[in-house]
């Protein structure tokens, strides 16, 4: 009988870097928009862009 461990660590592994890939994704599309967890348009538009440069 095989040994199922490499399977096991090949497939944790990939399924590891995915998970570390769309959640990449998903704080990228977050920080773009500005939406923290799930907050309305209203709210977001009155939250001042921390990503704009200011000349103070």
């Amino acid at each position: 009988m095989n040994n199922p461990l490499p399977i096991a660590t090949l497939f944790g592994g990939i399924f590891g870097f995915m998970a570390i890939a769309l959640s990449d994704l998903v704080v990228m599309e977050r920080t773009s928009t500005r939406v923290g967890h799930g907050e309305s348009k209203a709210d977001i538009s009155n939250q001042p862009n921390y990503l704009e440069k200011h000349s103070y």
